[in-house]
């Protein structure tokens, strides 16, 4: 959303669901890990979550489902059947399908919040 140059503390960043999977890249490996621990902190804002990502400077405004899978991600890396299970057995999910949650998680490893383990 802002050049390099613009990411500084203070600046929010907001992260945009993209609806259409078709458009993101194939996950190549599909397990998924967190960041190393107190790399993000995260506060819950109503409908919206804050995450700042200390590495990069930069806030960004998360929906559900993506701080459910950063939850459940936080208990250790899994790969994308495992996840869909968890998730779906803990919380409401909408699209709960193997390609939404991909979609999902590769817009997460674009923004620097998780990893593929």
């Amino acid at each position: 959303m802002y050049p390099p140059v613009a990411a500084r503390p203070g600046r929010l960043h907001l992260l945009r669901i993209v609806a259409d999977a078709a458009r993101l890249k194939p996950c190549r490996k599909r397990s998924f890990g967190a960041r190393p621990t107190g790399g993000l902190l995260i506060a819950p804002l109503d409908e919206f979550t804050a995450v700042y990502h200390r590495a990069s400077g930069i806030t960004h405004l998360l929906t559900e489902p993506a701080p459910q899978i950063l939850a459940v991600l936080g208990e250790g890396a899994s790969s994308l059947d495992v996840l869909l299970e968890r998730l779906g057995r803990d919380y409401d999910l909408d699209d709960g399908t193997r390609e939404a949650l991909a979609a999902r998680l590769e817009e997460l490893v674009e923004a620097g919040l998780i990893e593929r383990a």
